[in-house]
């Protein structure tokens, strides 16, 4: 059975047909496996509901509704070291599956714990910001996430646990996912990327990481994130990224600050942040609804842009949005 199992874009009106095929498959599946929990152990089940506003701030933007995305995530531990976990996305035009791998469990030998060993497709582990909306603390992502990063990676991995507050992660794969869903494979299929993490958590209220990544020119990319959370209420984010080229050859870095701050009844959060030559402002105040479910407002002002082909262009844009997120 393949584990590699890659994003089914609808992007037509002939095919909108086939989005509802597919849910509805996904849908008959999820029962299946549900009506077996009794004979064949526990599956775990979760995920989320995200919608959007987008709100008419700028010149040209329109008052819009969004249905962004119900996730379901599935996990099911087939024994006491292996386990497998499938994150299945559902969105207006596209059904993807985000990640499905299977992970062997470390295994304690009396004080020394083995290696997690994964196989499949899976989040990327380098960055500070998290894909998914619940994981976010604004509405949109960085230009640091949307320009040098993969969202996820097809491949192996390995990750250790090497006391003191250090872990480790080295992975191979053959190729980058970006933000936005699509993969980007190089032109020679047999090129692999390698790249790694080495994270540090040995101080309470400090999280440190560094990354390399290797790009589809083989460019080494080098990304550091840490988080500080010694202040209660306060959670401080950063990240420092270099190493790719932009469109005429030359080096290009990007960073990001944020700050969030959480008050008896809300929450606000500020993020600066730049890639090459552009920089964006993000300000974003929150509230809990109840427990699972939460609304966002976030206003942003970019400076400058990049297109598809890592051209940049100069101008400002404003951009406001009204974001509901509930979990299961």
């Amino acid at each position: 059975m393949s584990l590699y199992l890659k994003e089914i874009a609808i992007t037509n009106p002939e095919s909108a047909g086939m989005a509802n095929t597919l849910a509805t498959i996904a849908t008959v599946v999820l029962a299946l496996a549900c009506s077996q929990l009794n004979a064949q152990g526990q599956l775990l089940i979760s995920g989320f509901i995200d919608g959007s506003t987008a709100l008419p701030v700028d010149e040209g933007t329109n008052l819009g509704f969004s249905f962004d995305q119900l996730e379901i995530d599935l996990e099911k531990e087939l024994s006491e070291t292996v386990s497998l976990r499938a994150d299945i996305d559902f969105m207006v035009d596209m059904v993807a599956v985000e990640q499905a791998y299977v992970s062997f469990k470390p295994i304690k030998f009396g004080e020394l714990i083995a290696p997690v060993i994964t196989f499949g497709k899976f989040n990327a582990p380098i960055g500070y910001e998290l894909l998914d909306a619940p994981d976010m603390y604004q509405f949109s992502h960085s230009l640091v996430f949307d320009n040098a990063l993969p969202t996820n990676l097809t491949g192996f991995s390995i990750s250790q646990d090497l006391g003191a507050g250090l872990d480790l992660v080295a992975y191979i794969a053959n190729g980058w996912y970006l933000s936005d869903g699509s993969d980007v494979n190089f032109a020679d299929d047999s090129l692999m990327i390698f790249g790694g993490r080495l994270g540090y958590g040995g101080v309470e209220g400090l999280g440190l990481g560094v990354s390399a990544i290797q790009n589809d020119a083989q460019d080494m990319i080098i990304d550091l994130d840490g988080e500080v959370t010694m202040v209660p209420n306060l959670i401080l984010g950063f990240e420092f990224n270099t190493g790719g080229k932009d469109d005429t050859g030359d080096n290009i870095s990007g960073w990001l600050v944020m700050a969030n701050y959480a008050f008896p009844s809300f929450a606000i959060t500020f993020r600066q942040d730049a890639w090459g030559a552009a920089s964006s402002t993000t300000i974003s105040p929150s509230y809990g609804i109840a427990d699972g479910a939460g609304m966002l407002f976030e206003y942003r002002l970019d400076s400058g842009t990049f297109d598809e082909d890592g051209v940049y262009h100069k101008g400002k844009n404003t951009s406001a949005a009204i974001e509901f997120t509930f979990t299961f």
